[in-house]
């Protein structure tokens, strides 16, 4: 795929154009007139549009990712933490410098990754890594596997199979959450339903317990999904016990995954700024920087490359790029359903 930025942008200003008045149409229709039918025509075509727009700001945002990586990067161990969800030829290059492959592969659909999961299911002890793997895909090839793994019986393999919906938003993805329920921990399925923002996604999550609610909408940027932020935040702040402060913050901060807004670097700073008062503020940097994957911005590379991100290891100053093995699904998945939202 060739980037083109100019053709971006004008295909990109087309496409806002268009937006304006279809929103003019849909108004027309509540007010009874326009075509009905002719309007959700142009719906499918602008949504196919802005997919088309998207695919490519991720192709070029993946290969901004790997400039960046290449300078930081010399552990192949690292590598396979900081690649998932990529796809241009460029992570494949990095893939190939070795560590755990597998890995890397999480939320890839590509010839060369189903290739990597046949081989590796063939060794039992990576099988769960394997099914986790599956994150953000919904194909029948993901469900093979993962009926694999449920019909094992192991405990480990079944969680896995769990951990392996995120991103996952199908009939059949629910149907196994609800089953799963009273069976797994409810962290698994919180943590499988973040950057999901549909309405059964929610009335799912409106049955976890408030904590794990919050793990649940990483990577959302709706209004209802804020309330739930600034709600914790409040609590948190008022929290006496430094640990278990830092430790919400952590949670609320890591929440803010893919988001760029002015909203949410706000949040990051008012979090980053609690944290430093307290006992070993050094943690400052640790609570902040996995919210940045997914986001580029000229906050997040203050952040990136000021000093105080020489307090960090090079394995988290990569992640905060592209995120790790499932933050990098969670602002992909959030950003998706975004799309299809006007």
């Amino acid at each position: 795929m060739n980037i083109d930025c100019k053709q971006f942008s004008e295909k990109y200003a087309a496409l806002q154009k268009q937006a304006a008045e279809f929103a003019l149409t849909v108004e027309a229709i509540k007010n009874g007139k326009g075509d009905l039918k002719a309007a959700k025509l142009e719906k499918k075509k602008l949504l196919r549009q802005r997919g088309e727009l998207q695919e490519f700001f991720d192709y070029a945002f993946e290969k901004w990712v790997v400039k960046k990586l290449e300078r930081l990067l010399t552990g192949p161990n690292v590598l396979s933490l900081v690649l998932a969800g990529m796809t241009c030829p460029q992570a494949e290059a990095l893939r190939g410098r070795g560590g755990e492959v597998a890995k890397s592969y999480a939320g890839v659909d590509s010839p060369a990754a189903w290739k990597m999961r046949e081989i590796f299911w063939k060794l039992i002890k990576w099988r769960e890594e394997i099914l986790r793997t599956l994150a953000g895909l919904d194909c029948e090839n993901a469900w093979v596997y993962r009926e694999q793994g449920l019909q094992s019986g192991q405990p480990e393999q079944i969680d896995a199979v769990i951990e392996g919906l995120l991103g996952c938003d199908s009939d059949r993805a629910f149907a196994l959450r609800e089953k799963m329920f009273d069976r797994v921990s409810h962290r698994l399925i919180a943590e499988s339903l973040k950057g999901l923002d549909s309405p059964r996604a929610w009335r799912l999550r409106e049955r976890l317990e408030p904590e794990l609610r919050l793990v649940s909408i990483a990577g959302l940027n709706s209004e209802r999904a804020w309330r739930i932020r600034m709600e914790h935040l409040t609590n948190a702040e008022k929290e006496a016990n430094d640990k278990k402060a830092v430790d919400a913050l952590q949670e609320i901060c890591n929440g803010l995954v893919g988001l760029g807004s002015s909203r949410a670097f706000g949040l990051r700073k008012r979090i980053a700024e609690d944290v430093h008062k307290r006992p070993h503020n050094g943690m400052a940097a640790l609570v902040l920087f996995p919210s940045l994957a997914g986001v580029r911005s000229k906050d997040a590379d203050y952040w990136r490359e000021s000093p105080f991100s020489q307090t960090v290891s090079v394995r988290l100053r990569a992640e905060s790029y592209n995120g790790n093995y499932t933050s990098a699904i969670v602002w992909r998945t959030a950003r998706k359903q975004a799309a299809l939202k006007f």
